[in-house]
């Protein structure tokens, strides 16, 4: 929407005509949306260290090591094993060093 100026004006036409207001989140909503993205990513982190467990590996430095590395698996592949996502799987090889 931001990329054609065309979208505005016509998104601001579709609204007024249906009577629609946009409202920005009150700080208490922001506050609460944030909370739970916290806890999404506590949950996720879990989830994510009980998958490396199962796999017999302590952590996701040791994985990428023998996968990558060694193994030279994909990141489809590694993201496919692990049920993860790539944009997360690609960050953390960054975070960790690793070459994509």
């Amino acid at each position: 929407m931001r990329g054609n100026p065309k979208w505005g004006s016509r998104l601001r036409r579709l609204l007024d005509r249906c009577r629609v207001q946009r409202v920005r989140r009150t700080a208490r909503e922001q506050a609460a949306l944030a909370q739970g993205r916290r806890v999404q990513d506590k949950v996720w982190q879990a989830r994510r260290m009980m998958r490396l467990g199962e796999l017999r590996f302590a952590d996701l430095a040791g994985y990428l090591r023998v996968r990558r590395v060694e193994q030279g698996w994909s990141v489809r592949r590694m993201q496919a094993e692990l049920g993860v996502g790539r944009a997360w799987l690609i960050a953390e090889m960054r975070r960790l060093g690793f070459k994509q």
